[in-house]
């Protein structure tokens, strides 16, 4: 990330947890944060995407918050972008939420379920030429497996990152 970078966006992940609880990100080091980032019951993976302002020297601080002391739970944080200020800037344009791809029934042009390790692309309709990126909700279901999705701009068969990890036979979104 380059110096200056303001805010990142990527995917708060909890794995082995051993309470139910949630997960602070933020700037500030914060013991009894007053919002979550990402809530979760015990034994679950749960992931979600954020967008976060850094803190001073490009840091952030994550806590995990349970019902009780002594529960423990592992994060992980993929980061997939970064905000920087200059005079130019990106503009956000909301669109009306569409479905964008269901393998089900062929919406965005693939049809039947993904299988292990390989990629498939589609073409994000509705959103004009010039566009750099989109933002959006990406849902698991039918899974026979658990395992993770991976979204991003390049195919890939083994990505080093997840954007949604999930149990098998658990409809997940990304939240």
């Amino acid at each position: 990330m380059p110096t200056g970078a303001t805010a990142v966006t990527g995917n708060l992940t909890v794995t082995g947890q051993t309470s139910s609880g949630y997960l602070f990100i933020g700037p500030v080091a914060m013991n009894n944060p007053v919002t979550s980032t990402l809530n979760f019951p015990v034994g679950d993976d749960r992931a979600n995407a954020v967008t976060v302002a850094l803190g001073a020297g490009g840091t952030l601080s994550i806590i995990f918050v349970a019902p009780s002391n002594g529960p423990t739970a592992h994060a992980m944080f993929d980061v997939t972008g970064y905000f920087t200020p200059d005079t130019t800037g990106a503009t956000y344009h909301a669109l009306t939420p569409t479905r964008a791809l269901d393998t089900r029934n062929g919406t965005g042009g693939l049809s039947g379920p993904f299988t292990n390790h390989a990629a498939r692309t589609f073409t994000v309709s509705g959103v004009p030429a010039g566009a750099i990126a989109v933002t959006g909700n990406l849902t698991v279901t039918g899974q026979t497996s658990s395992g993770y999705l991976f979204i991003g701009p390049v195919a890939t068969n083994y990505p080093t990152s997840s954007t949604l990890n999930f149990p098998v036979g658990d409809d997940e979104p990304t939240r």
